[in-house]
């Protein structure tokens, strides 16, 4: 009798908390892509997320429940990892080459072409952003920086100094804005700082009192 006056007991007052908002999802998939899904953006009234899929698609939402594979329509054997909106423009990073347009219903154009590609971009205080990728890099075996690079259209990109000795060393990791200032993740080694900030998005001071190997923020 005791354990079951115990028991009536605590549920009512279990059923009494709230349940928060974020602690109920809901499945979408993996149907109709068994992929992982990479990257997600917003616009036009649609949700359009890449997947890195070699047959050039991607799966499109107009109400984020119900979802369906779509042709990108780029050129063969590309594969879309990151996709973004801003500016009223789609861009779409699809292996190291950023392609654009301002209407869904539009064709892909290529933008500035840099070496060895983009491999990640963003769109932060209403410009976006790319960088290709840092490390060791084999014939020859040799460390190769990242480059940051800018573009207000998401066509043409200028590359962002960051070092201010050419024996700075940087692998970018990530990049936000957030009040009023630029900070990206730097994970070369050795380097300048493991964390770089700017006010302009031009002039980067590096963080040399915090270590390198952060790669997200």
């Amino acid at each position: 009798r005791t354990f079951l006056l115990f028991f009536a007991v605590l549920v009512p007052w279990h059923s009494l908390i709230a349940a928060h908002p974020l602690e109920e999802w809901h499945q979408r998939g993996p149907l109709p892509t068994s992929r992982a899904l990479q990257d997600i953006a917003a616009g036009e009234g649609k949700l359009v997320v890449v997947s890195g899929d070699p047959g050039g698609r991607a799966l499109m939402s107009a109400d984020g429940e119900n979802f369906e594979l779509v042709p990108l329509n780029l050129p063969s054997g590309l594969a879309a990892t990151r996709i973004l909106y801003g500016n009223g423009k789609w861009l779409l990073l699809a292996s190291g080459r950023v392609f654009s347009k301002t209407l869904w219903q539009d064709a892909w154009s290529e933008g500035t072409t840099v070496p060895h590609g983009f491999a990640e971009m963003r769109f932060l205080n209403g410009g976006f952003w790319a960088w290709n990728a840092g490390g060791f890099f084999p014939n020859p075996f040799a460390w190769r920086n990242s480059v940051l690079y800018r573009s207000s259209d998401g066509v043409a990109w200028t590359a962002v100094p960051l070092g201010a000795s050419a024996t700075d060393r940087f692998e970018i990791t990530d990049m936000i804005h957030a009040q009023g200032t630029y900070v990206l993740t730097n994970a070369g080694y050795p380097n300048p700082g493991g964390i770089f900030t700017s006010t302009d998005g031009i002039a980067w001071t590096g963080l040399s009192q915090i270590d390198n190997s952060y790669h997200s923020i």
